[in-house]
């Protein structure tokens, strides 16, 4: 078997060409060209494709080769390689009875003429994080195609093999949608059914991406992508997944839930944290993930106020987002647990209580500094000041540093303040107005989710239920450790939808149902003042 018929231009250092052969059942093959020196190549996907490699060979010949699958997937070049390296090989999904639901990971459906996968889902390539040319082709003649990278069937950028992993590709009967500005060039795919116009969720989305640069003092060079996707949702997960991705966004958004608030703050989180977290991050010195409360939280603070001020946020989203929060911090079991604690626990609970202390505690900080400086500074523009630092210092600014800019713009107390709030763990105050005079605080319940047990991982397949909280919902609706789940829906983090299931127990099927909620806790809440008229309510 010869080399590609096209071969790669010298200036192109990477050359990927992916054909899904839609005649062949779940099939796509993929031909990778690349002159390096690596005899280690990687594939990304902790899961195990069912992959066949059809031909490895160089300047000098065939090349043998292992392939290592024991913790991660990596494939090593028995000889050093000469010249241009050329990889080609087929995935294969497995047959339709044997998935019991999309993978949205790496999706393909010959009868809807349909694909996407994830880079990491797709490609065999060599480490590396230098930018290098790369040459990406879909090969899908007479249907519309979306890369991470946009709306071309063959594109060219500047890249590093790791972010070219992080990129995605859509196959199949795509909407689309490209927007230019003298300052921002943003596409749009659309895959997919929706109870909303994707139309609509992609002009807004880039139209939110702008805002944002624009509270940043910045814009991004380059094009971004935005991929809308539908119906490939994992069950029981949130009603809309968020994915940041190398220059695009993916969001798979359920076939039935509405757009409203709550998907576009994680929209708007996602994009504001291409910077905070792109470009920019507080070094704390610590364990990976201490400086969530910054990356993710700020983020949270940055889409909702950009949200809110553009007028993409109403009343209502606005006391959902903040009770959200506020919920969090009343009903976590770390709630009273340090930020390095917390992020030690290393579960998605303490990723959720560190986030929602970062993003009330940006409110707080935003305040104080007006309060501190007038309007002689801002916390926009103490963030800007960090993003341009970044450009030519680097993205990581030292704790220390940051505290300083803190007793700089809100004083020396408030130095004291953010290690007690955001690193020790102590309630977060909040001044009455903090979010401007249409909104304050009152006393009320917070009802926690609680499931009752660990999900699993069900994705309709039967699976065997390990474990059950003797204290929990699940087990006062009846469910045993050893049931084996046939059916499982509820909505993960909502306590106000039961959980319906079906269960087999000593070859009977049972069906449950339950409300996922724990012991309420009072806390501070947040009202709409109706006395207060809409356009005084920014703070």
């Amino acid at each position: 078997m010869g080399p590609p018929a096209r071969p790669a231009e010298p200036r192109v250092q990477l050359s990927v060409r992916v054909t899904p052969l839609q005649s062949s059942g779940p099939v796509v093959e993929v031909e990778v060209e690349m002159n390096t020196r690596s005899s280690r190549w990687l594939w990304a996907d902790p899961s195990t494709p069912l992959w066949s490699i059809l031909d490895l060979r160089d300047d000098a010949g065939q090349i043998p080769y292992a392939i290592d699958s024991d913790g991660g997937h990596v494939l090593s070049l028995e000889r050093p390689p000469k010249g241009r390296v050329y990889l080609r090989y087929r995935l294969e999904m497995p047959p339709p009875e044997e998935r019991s639901a999309p993978d949205p990971r790496l999706w393909l459906d010959p009868t809807e003429n349909v694909m996407h996968a994830t880079g990491e889902s797709l490609l065999w390539l060599p480490e590396g994080q230098t930018p290098i040319t790369c040459r990406l082709e879909i090969n899908a003649p007479d249907t519309p195609v979306a890369t991470g990278f946009g709306l071309d069937r063959v594109i060219e950028v500047e890249v590093s093999p790791d972010a070219l992993r992080r990129t995605n590709v859509l196959v199949g009967p795509l909407g689309t949608a490209r927007f230019r500005l003298p300052f921002a060039e943003d596409d749009a795919a659309a895959l997919g059914v929706t109870p909303y116009d994707m139309r609509w969720v992609a002009a807004e989305t880039a139209s939110v991406r702008t805002s944002i640069g624009e509270y940043f003092g910045a814009f991004d060079e380059g094009r971004f992508t935005t991929l809308l996707v539908s119906g490939l949702r994992r069950p029981n997960s949130a009603l809309q997944a968020v994915d940041l991705r190398t220059r695009s966004l993916v969001v798979d958004g359920s076939s039935w839930a509405a757009w409203g608030g709550g998907a576009r703050l994680s929209v708007a989180s996602a994009l504001a944290h291409r910077w905070l977290g792109g470009r920019v991050r507080v070094d704390m010195g610590g364990a990976r993930g201490e400086g969530v409360w910054f990356t993710q939280g700020f983020s949270r603070h940055v889409a909702r106020d950009v949200l809110f001020t553009i007028g993409l946020l109403t009343d209502e989203d606005m006391i959902a987002e903040l009770d959200g929060l506020e919920s969090v911090l009343a009903t976590s079991p770390l709630a009273r647990s340090s930020n390095a604690d917390a992020v030690a626990a290393g579960t998605p609970d303490a990723v959720r209580l560190v986030t929602a202390r970062g993003a009330l505690y940006a409110a707080r900080l935003k305040s104080q500094i007006k309060k501190h400086s007038g309007i002689e500074n801002s916390l926009d523009g103490l963030l800007a000041s960090l993003v341009r630092r970044a450009r030519e210092a680097g993205p990581d600014v030292a704790l220390p540093t940051w505290e300083q800019h803190i007793s700089e713009a809100a004083g020396e107390d408030e130095v004291e303040a953010f290690r007690g709030m955001v690193l020790g763990g102590a309630p977060v105050e909040l001044p009455p107005d903090v979010f401007g005079p249409c909104f304050r605080p009152v006393r009320g319940r917070h009802v926690p989710f609680e499931l009752g047990f660990i999900d699993p991982g069900f994705a309709g397949q039967p699976i065997v239920l390990e474990s059950v909280d003797t204290d929990g919902p699940a087990a006062r609706a009846g469910l045993r450790a050893g049931d084996t789940i046939v059916d499982l829906e509820y909505r993960s983090g909502d306590p106000s939808v039961a959980v319906t299931m079906v269960v087999e127990r000593e070859g009977r099927r049972l069906e449950r149902s339950y409300e996922p909620h724990g012991t309420p806790v009072v806390g501070r809440r947040w009202v709409r003042d109706p006395r207060i008229p809409d356009e005084a309510c920014l703070p």
